[in-house]
């Protein structure tokens, strides 16, 4: 989303304990907590610990992941 900061509707139990050497992290929370993770070499894999899909129709964020994997599906 190329933001230093946005919003999220984050409420889990679980987190990342060990990241695998595969994946990228692109987001956490002020914790620490990994809540975004990404794919290098990968036509598209994100992977969030939020819920994008109960927001995204008032969250501009939330709306822009499902765009960009829309992006990716018709390339």
């Amino acid at each position: 989303l190329k933001k230093d900061s946005i919003s999220v509707n984050s409420y889990h139990h679980q987190g990342i304990q060990k990241l695998s050497p595969q994946l990228i992290s692109m987001a956490s929370a002020p914790d620490g907590l990994i809540e975004a993770v990404w794919a290098p070499g990968r036509t598209f894999l994100w992977a969030v610990q939020w819920h994008p899909e109960f927001s995204y129709k008032v969250n501009e964020d939330s709306k822009a992941i499902f765009a960009e994997f829309v992006r990716a599906c018709r390339v």
